[in-house]
């Protein structure tokens, strides 16, 4: 299946017409008809040989997207799969997927390495697809019918693209797939009964089309979650309100009990969050959903703390559920108990309404621009052991009310001490843990001695900031004598005067 030589362009010293890595006619990379294989090599041979049980007679064709998608594993993919390999058929029916789609996708994109790791795409522990997010992919023409190659598909979301034609009975094919979302394009026709069949029994749990009981709807389907008509009351002749603006008003009621009128103020995070889940949010929720309270607080944590520019800007799912979002763990009962948002570019003030978060017992939110102070709402959070706040921009004073959580179970509480007042602080200079510090201060104020710690500018601010992490929170604890604590000192400065916080911590190891 594999046989090299140097017969590269960089270094061509044998001619060979069957090497796995030898440049094929006159060596361009460019494209190649396939109809014929007198031009290609063993592997190349058999691979397509493999393709065509599923492709059939679409290779042969330059124009399809098959025909390029297996010109790419045969020719320019760097894995060199060969016709045995157990991950040739879900790689080349994403690789359809990625010639389907138009300039104005900047979102997916192929490469040499595993295509687990590819960006939209999930794989389950055995390194089968199990997860395809392509909406808003610039996706064009039908659904490929080399789908049903992804027996383990679980998830699929194909919405606002420009897709066409009918929805495929290949989708039936699919023996675990729960959840399928295709509105936002052009299909036609009815949905497969064969797929609501599968919704009726429980095995399909969601499905979205654009279809519905207006007159501009494109698909037939008795079954899709968001088309099946409100039932309204015929004996009643005045116009009745429908389920889905009762849920509405519910919902609304529900959410100012939670954050007064923040909830219907427009542009508040509260009010981006009470609208994202009636409107968005495809859990469909209702007022007395237990999770609700919760669903809310996760959706108003991202508006409030710029959700939208980090680095995962779809952490806030409308398909998932709260618990599956990264950077959140719950327990058993899928109540929230970790909220670990370190270095997570947040940026903003903390919502007090995470205080509904009952079984909340550990936040990290540690390096980040979060600013002003820690709400005292938050001291109805009982169950909370451990708080990160270091190496933020809050300010002030720690309320009292979180510092009596202190005699409960909150027993590590950390903040920049030098920002903010805190008795209660585990790391602010309290009893046993100061045993150091003082005399460590005043031997680092020696070292930026003509620093005034206490000015606004950015330097200052650097060399504070050190500081304050020599003596309250750097693990190692060094006493005044050791030589190693002014070069740690002048190290910590030079992290925090040049936004050490934003680097990359996987390659700087800071």
């Amino acid at each position: 299946h594999r046989f090299t030589v140097d017969c590269t362009s960089n270094s061509k010293k044998v001619e060979c017409d069957c090497c796995t890595n030898c440049p094929l006619g006159d060596g361009d990379g460019g494209s190649h008809v396939i109809t014929g294989t007198n031009d290609l090599d063993l592997r190349q041979r058999t691979l397509l040989q493999k393709l065509r049980q599923i492709s059939v007679s679409t290779l042969d064709d330059e124009t399809t997207v098959q025909h390029r998608a297996a010109q790419w594993l045969m020719k320019a993919d760097g894995m060199t799969l060969t016709s045995s390999s157990p991950n040739l058929y879900q790689r080349y029916v994403l690789v359809i997927f990625y010639e389907m789609m138009g300039e104005a996708n900047t979102i997916f994109a192929i490469d040499d390495n595993d295509e687990c790791t590819w960006e939209r795409i999930t794989c389950d522990a055995s390194g089968k697809v199990e997860n395809i997010k392509f909406d808003h992919c610039d996706l064009h023409g039908t659904i490929p019918v080399e789908i049903s190659a992804l027996k383990e598909l679980v998830y699929l979301n194909l919405s606002e693209n420009d897709l066409s034609g009918m929805i495929p009975n290949e989708l039936v094919t699919l023996p675990i797939l729960e959840r399928i979302f295709l509105e936002g394009n052009d299909f036609v026709g009815d949905v497969p009964p064969a797929l609501c069949s599968r919704y009726e029994s429980g095995l399909l749990q969601k499905i979205y089309t654009d279809c519905g009981q207006d007159a501009n709807s494109k698909v037939n389907c008795k079954c899709c979650d968001n088309c099946r008509p409100e039932p309204t009351n015929p004996v009643d002749p005045k116009p009745s309100i429908t389920l889905s603006e009762q849920r509405k008003e519910d919902i609304k009621e529900k959410f100012r009990q939670l954050s007064g009128d923040a909830a219907i103020t427009p542009n508040t995070p509260q009010n981006l969050a009470f609208e994202w889940i009636v409107e968005d949010d495809r859990m469909r929720l209702a007022a007395d959903s237990p999770h609700l309270t919760q669903r809310y607080v996760v959706a108003i944590i991202y508006f409030s703390l710029g959700g939208t520019e980090w680095v995962d800007s779809f952490w806030l799912s409308p398909e998932e559920n709260e618990c599956l979002v990264p950077f959140i763990e719950c327990n058993s009962d899928k109540s929230i108990i970790k909220l670990e948002f370190k270095q997570h570019e947040m940026e903003g003030q903390l919502p007090p309404e995470i205080q509904y978060l009952s079984n909340l017992v550990s936040i990290d939110i540690s390096e980040n621009s979060i600013y002003g102070g820690v709400p005292e709402s938050w001291s109805a959070l009982t169950n909370l052991a451990y708080a990160d706040f270091s190496d933020t921009d809050l300010d002030g004073m720690m309320p009292t009310s979180i510092c009596s959580l202190t005699t409960g179970k909150l027993k590590d509480l950390k903040v920049d001490c030098s920002e903010v007042t805190c008795d209660c602080c585990s790391n602010c200079g309290t009893q046993d843990s100061t045993k150091h510090a003082d005399t460590a201060n005043d031997e680092l104020h020696w070292v930026s001695f003509h620093t005034n710690f206490d000015s606004d500018d950015a330097s200052s601010k650097a060399r504070s900031r050190a500081l304050n992490w020599i003596t309250n929170l750097d693990a190692l604890d060094l006493p005044p004598n050791s030589q190693a604590l002014e070069e740690r000192y002048i190290l910590a400065v030079f992290f925090y005067a040049l936004q050490g916080g934003s680097w990359d911590a996987s390659k700087d190891n800071w």
